[in-house]
């Protein structure tokens, strides 16, 4: 058998010269392209295989030039590889160069061509607007479709019907006639489709359609970011013993930080109502960097109500209501809840917030809240409603003697007793405040981690004999009247946060000197 080395070199060479050129072809993704020259390069290694095969005698390994031949062969197969990987490299290099913007190619093509007729400029225009009130606003064609209306009256009347839709007619007609309209709330879009902080936190929002962006700037303005970032609970508590990261959902995303619901417009075509979520749940992660398995949440919707008075004008009102904070025993008590607050409210007045609302029926946050200053919010609470909870702590001051084995007949026990019932005689007159604090002066008791509870002079007995080593972890500290009965109450509570408000500053004065109490 006799064989011509440079065919079997031609042979094995062919697979290769087949592939295409980079001048013959688009450019492929540098992913594509590797994953094809591998593909290549072991499609050949078998055909080389095959070659090599081809080339020995059938009878004796050893005859004529089997050896110099796949040599040969195998010096060819390494060239052909070699090669492989220069053409590999360099359409990889021409794709970087063709990615590189010039200053031609990033000038959008405009929207109007001298050879379109109407028709097809009218479904152009038509594609722009519905994705700019989609995911994401295109403002470059945007700005061009604002142009044009601004020139031709049925162009406008087609852009104003289209948006006015989605939108309403007012910020409509905004979005087509103000360009620093349309600057502010590009802006806004390129600061809320980025992360927080990297690549393991969540969008701001990445739902940004002319309806959610004109909704966030209406009621966040044009500093929404600064807004979420105060609900960040990373950058607060320093030297706490534990630290926070942004926990993500089942499915390993990061749910955006704002979600943007029942936007609804007049038949004027003014906004008048829509609600913003915000919000972050986090893992507690321990000093030595593994996580604790304990978690911390804070969500607050921004609810705006807009009504037309008397007068033609629009009422607009911002409520901020904290929907949820979650806080675990590892880092509470450092002041973390006050610095969260003392933020928020600089931003709330930035946007000009009317009040806080909350609903208080988590753990100890009835008594809490009633400690940060809050009312009773007016529009959801009735005098029977006050009349329940302070027969709810009279109930539970009266349970906690008998436990305690205290006479109610004492002196002490009965001053608390009287004052409980002057309260259920007016409870139109009895604020938050005043309930919590009942009975403050007189007995005080404590519970152990038994879960039994005693007297304040009880338990330091109970301690001093062993019987107890320590308060119970979510009781921490004297429990009296009011607290007691309090603790895991559920009301409705409300702070105004303008003087000129129902309250007349009466309740954010006390807010604020909580939080200035609780940051020094």
């Amino acid at each position: 058998m006799t064989t011509d080395p440079q065919a079997a070199q031609e042979r094995v060479s062919a697979p290769f010269e087949r592939m295409p050129s980079p001048e013959s072809t688009p450019p492929e993704s540098s992913e594509r392209l590797v994953t094809r020259g591998r593909e290549e390069v072991g499609r050949l290694t078998v055909e080389m295989k095959t070659a090599q095969a081809s080339l020995a005698p059938e009878d004796d390994v050893f005859s004529g030039d089997f050896w110099d031949l796949k040599a040969r062969v195998e010096t060819a197969q390494a060239e052909l590889e070699k090669d492989i990987g220069s053409i590999i490299s360099e359409t990889l290099h021409e794709q970087e160069q063709l990615a590189e913007p010039t200053e031609a190619s990033s000038e959008t093509p405009p929207l109007i061509d001298p050879n379109l007729d109407p028709l097809e400029m009218s479904d152009r225009i038509r594609d722009v607007l519905a994705e700019s009130t989609e995911r994401h606003v295109a403002f470059d064609k945007l700005d061009q479709v604002a142009e044009l209306a601004s020139k031709d009256a049925s162009i406008r009347e087609q852009a104003m019907d289209r948006l006015s839709d989605v939108v309403g007619k007012k910020f409509a007609e905004r979005i087509l006639s103000d360009r620093r309209y349309r600057e502010v709330l590009h802006r806004l879009q390129e600061t809320l489709t980025q992360r927080i902080s990297g690549k393991e936190s969540p969008n701001f929002c990445k739902e940004t359609g002319l309806e959610n962006l004109g909704a966030i700037h209406e009621v966040l303005g044009e500093r929404a970011e600064a807004v979420v970032r105060t609900l960040d609970l990373r950058s607060y508590g320093r030297g706490l013993d534990a630290s926070l990261k942004f926990s993500p959902s089942q499915n390993g995303e990061f749910p955006d930080a704002i979600r943007v619901f029942g936007t609804s417009f007049d038949d004027e075509g003014n906004l008048t109502d829509v609600q913003i979520d915000l919000g972050f749940g986090f893992d507690v992660i321990g000093k030595d960097g593994t996580a604790t398995g304990d978690d911390a949440k804070i969500y607050r919707s921004f609810i705006l109500e807009q009504r037309t008075i008397p007068d033609g004008t629009m009422e607009k009102d911002i409520t901020v209501k904290h929907e949820l904070f979650e806080l675990p025993t590892s880092i509470k008590g450092n002041g973390l809840a006050a610095e969260v607050t003392a933020t928020s409210l600089q931003e709330y007045d930035r946007i000009g917030a009317n009040a806080i609302t909350l609903h208080a029926n988590i753990e100890q946050g009835g008594y809490a809240w009633a400690g940060y200053g809050y009312g009773w919010d007016q529009r959801k609470t009735r005098e029977q409603d006050v009349g329940g909870l302070i027969g709810g702590v009279k109930a539970a001051f009266l349970d906690a003697l008998q436990e305690a084995g205290v006479d109610p007949s004492s002196e002490a026990a009965h001053r608390t007793i009287e004052a409980i019932e002057t309260a259920e005689q007016n409870p139109s007159a009895c604020t938050p405040q005043h309930l919590a604090l009942l009975g403050k002066e007189e007995l005080l008791f404590r519970r152990g981690t038994s879960g039994r509870l005693y007297t304040d002079e009880a338990f330091q007995a109970a301690l001093a004999e062993g019987s107890e080593t320590d308060e119970m972890d979510t009781m921490k500290g004297p429990l009296h009247a009011g607290k007691l009965g309090m603790m895991g109450s559920s009301w409705y509570g409300r702070i105004d946060l303008k003087p000129d408000g129902p309250q007349g500053g009466k309740n954010r004065a006390l807010l604020e000197e909580k939080v200035s109490r609780s940051t020094k």
